[in-house]
Parts: C-alpha cells; structure tokens; sequence
C-alpha cells in the first residue's frame, strides 16, 4: 500500500472526488500523466514496426502519418522520448542528417545516441496518450501572461485564441505554432477541465497581484523556451566546476530553482539574457546573486506552479533573506529534532522535527517504487512532497559510509534470488534493529513484504548516522532544506503558487 498511500497524499486533491475516478476519461488522462512524470511508469509503449505504419487516430496530429510527423521533427532537429535499457524515459536529440524513407516500413532506423526508431515511445504527438501536465503549465502561462498584459483581474472567458495569440507573440515563443495555441485553448474549453480552468484563472490573478509584481511595468512570460533553458544551463555548467565534496555536486536543478515559468520586465530580461553569455561564474553564490537580485527587484521572476483549490491561491517567497520588505513566509529555517516514529509492521520510519513556528515537519524515510527505490520524502506545511535521495543523505551525513550506495547491491544480499540473505548483511539489520528498536527481529524480518526489509534496512543506517553525529538538528535541517528546494548557499529565489 505505499505506493498507493503516497499518490493519495500527494495528489488526491487534483481529483474532483479526491481520487481517480476511472470512469472519467479526464481523471484517466490526468492519472496517466501523473504516473509518467512522477513514478516514470510508461504508460504508452514504444513504437514497433507496425505501430509506425498505423496512422494517428488522436491527438493534436490526428489524421496523420506517424512516419510523416517523425520526418517533421528530425527536419527541425526536435527531441523524442524514448525508452532506455532500464526502463527510463530520456530525450534524444534528433539530427537532420536521419534519412526516413518513402517506402519506410517501420523497421528500425538509427537515431542517435544508441538508440532507434523502435525505442520511441508513443508520446502524444504520436497519437499516444495526452500530456495533461504540459498542458495545464502551458495554459497557466498564458494565463498569467494574459492577466499581467490586462493589468487588471481575469476570467475564464479571457483564455480564448485571439488572447492567446498577442501575448504568444511576446516571449512565450513556446506556443506560436498555431496549432499548439488551437489545441491548448480547446482543452481549456472543454467543459471537462473546467477544474483546470478555475485553478489557472485564480494562479493567474494571485501572482499578477503579489508582492514581487511591480505596477506600471510591462512584464513578458517565458515558459520551455530557450530562455529558461539557459538559466538552467548556467547552473549545471557551475554544478559540473564544483569539487564532488561539495552538497552541489548531487542537487538537481528543481532543488536549486523549482520554477516551472518565470516573468520578467524587458530590462530584466535584457540584463540577465546578457549576464548568462558574457558571464562565467566561479560558484554558485555568485550566480545566485545576480538571480536574488532580479527578484528582488521584481524584474526576473521564477515561480513554481502548484494547482490551487478554490479562491486565491497563496503565493510564498522562498529563500529571499534579502528583500526585508517581503515576507519570507516560505523559507525552511533552523530545525529541532522531535521524535523517531517507527511503523511496527512496515519498513518505513519518520523523523520529526520542530520548525521556527513550533510546527511538526515530518522526513518520512522508505522505499518509494520497488525494494531499491529509497528515499525521504518531506511532509508538512513549507516543504509538502520534496525528496531528498540516497546521495544527498550521503552527502550530508558526517558518517560518509553509512549506507551502501547501491540500493541494488542491498537487495542482492538480503534478497537473493536462491539461498539465504548474506551473513554480512543480516548481523549488520540485527545489531542495529537491537540499538534503535529493541527485540523480535527475527519474527519480523520472517513476516515482513521484501519492500519493507530493504526500507528499514536503509533508514536504520541513516538513524545511526544521525545518532553518532555531534549536530543532529544541523544535519536534520540540511535534510529538510534540500527536499525542499531552500538549501543554505545553493537554493536561489523562487516564488511559489498554491495552497
């Protein structure tokens, strides 16, 4: 049931019943994209020979040959998703060299990477399922870019394709296709998403009038462009400088900035457009800088979307000790440790601690897909739904070898396929069931789901870890501040929309 118990808690409030009805094609479609992006459950499957050859029967290409679609993107060197050996989705790049021939049958054709033509999946594009994450961020964009170009509050009526066309002019290049901006506005409309609709009307209007908004500037939207990606880049070049010691060397970019869009006035954009070419940063800090900056002074921008209930949604500052005259509201400040809570009959253990405010924020440590998915993952008021993974405990635990860094060589050896689990191993569960827990390890591990064996495994190590450490509330605070995207020295700027 962890699976099934985390996908409640995270995402019921997505659903007009707070779970998916499955015999609501919209509830469908969304569960699908939610399992996508967040667990990286293929949904839809790669394309074989044959499925190349069947034409496009939904979808924004409907009525079109796949074949014909896929010569379109290597024709603009597009990206397409495939499946990797493992079981991941990546995104290759496709080079305009790919020759697809006329009388292509679907067999497997190089593209790139070591992959092929049979290794892509059947994304939306393709006929596949809909992307209803895509579309709701893209919509949420114009939405805000429409209500900020209007400079007064807007309605449902407002997201049409007259609107959407001026401002897609106007730095959200990433919809001038015009069937991209037709598609995105037939979903908004349909009476099925009128959910959606609600919820981006009311982001839209709550950031447009928040603190970090100036009146009387003239403010652009930028949303997947070329823009956003360089800010992007310009972290990961300073990520791939830094000495491997340091806590950067395992942050992704969402934990250093989780913005999904970001605003800016044309003198912002001018600054940091010019900041980002001429500029070759020593350290993070430096870069972070110029990025609080711009936020400070409302000219650039990044806000982290999350869908909003009814009402205005709350639009919290994050990691801003800078700007005195906003709140900071959102920023996870020092910690103390509370309490370890130990489930009697699954693997996990939770960790609480106190924030500034005497409110209990919870690291909840277990296994979240399989018996080596392990990880922490943050509940509470400031930070609901960060993760923070094994590299990253690793990294800041003073205790370096405190867990083994392969969660698949755990499994080997408590899990074997033949023959009993690895002496080694289980003396190692034992001695520190019997220090953190008590008695009975031998009853439970008998009894126990191979998923919770592996979960406890792991969160004894990183209870040990804490135990022997010197500062426990430090280490616990690092933890915290990393899952949720406000690391001290690291995490830049960022507002965020939502409950």
């Amino acid at each position: 049931m962890d699976i099934l118990d985390k996908f409640l808690k995270l995402y019921s409030y997505k659903f007009d019943k707070g779970y998916p009805d499955m015999n609501d094609e919209q509830d469908i479609l969304l569960l699908e994209s939610i399992l996508k992006k967040e667990f990286n459950i293929i949904l839809e499957g790669t394309l074989d020979p044959s499925g190349w050859r069947k034409p496009i029967s939904q979808g924004p290409n409907k009525g079109k040959d796949k074949r014909d679609v896929l010569r379109d993107k290597i024709r603009k060197e597009d990206e397409v998703e495939v499946e990797t050996n493992e079981g991941e989705i990546i995104n290759v790049k496709l080079d305009n060299s790919i020759k697809i021939p006329e009388d292509w049958n679907g067999s497997r054709i190089n593209i790139g990477s070591g992959y092929t033509t049979s290794d892509i999946i059947k994304t939306e594009e393709f006929g596949g399922l809909e992307n209803v994450t895509a579309k709701s961020e893209a919509i949420q964009a114009i939405a805000v870019a429409i209500r900020l170009k209007k400079s007064s509050d807007i309605e449902i009526e407002d997201i049409n394709i007259e609107n959407v066309g001026d401002v897609a002019e106007k730095g959200l290049t990433s919809i001038k296709d015009k069937n991209t901006k037709e598609d995105l506005v037939n979903w908004y409309q349909d009476p099925k998403n009128k959910g959606w609709a609600t919820s981006t009307i009311n982001t839209a209007n709550a950031i447009a009038n928040s603190p970090f908004i100036q009146g009387g500037q003239e403010y652009f939207t930028f949303w997947q462009d070329d823009f956003v990606d360089e800010i992007y880049k310009t972290f990961n070049l300073i990520k791939s400088k830094t000495d491997k010691s340091n806590i950067i060397s395992v942050v992704s970019d969402d934990k250093w900035n989780p913005s999904d869009m970001f605003v800016s006035t044309a003198e912002g954009y001018s600054k940091l457009r010019g900041i980002l070419n001429q500029i070759d940063f020593e350290n993070i800090q430096e870069y972070n800088g110029i990025i609080n900056d711009l936020f400070c002074d409302g000219e650039v921008i990044g806000i982290s979307l999350k869908k909003s209930q009814k009402g205005l949604p709350q639009i919290k500052e994050f990691n801003q000790e800078a700007c005195k005259t906003r709140s900071s509201a959102g920023t996870i400040g020092d910690l103390k440790f509370k309490e370890y809570v130990i489930s009697p009959g699954g693997g996990g253990i939770e960790i609480h601690v106190l924030d500034k405010n005497g409110d209990t924020l919870k690291l909840n440590l277990r296994n979240f897909s399989g018996t080596s998915g392990f990880s922490g993952e943050i509940k509470g008021t400031e930070a609901a739904g960060g993760k923070v993974g094994i590299a990253a405990i690793n990294t800041y635990l003073e205790d370096k070898n405190f867990i083994p860094t392969s969660p698949l060589e755990v499994v080997k050896n408590l899990l074997p396929k033949t023959g009993e689990p690895t002496k080694a191993y289980m003396d190692k569960f034992k001695s520190l069931w019997d220090k953190h827990i008590g008695t009975n390890f031998n009853n439970w591990f008998n009894q126990a789901e191979d998923k919770h064996k592996t979960t406890r495994y792991f969160a004894l190590h990183v209870i040990d870890a804490l135990e022997k450490s010197l500062n426990k509330d430090k280490l616990l605070t690092d933890l915290f501040q990393y899952g949720g995207s406000s690391i001290k020295d690291i995490s830049s700027t960022f507002a965020k929309s939502g409950k």
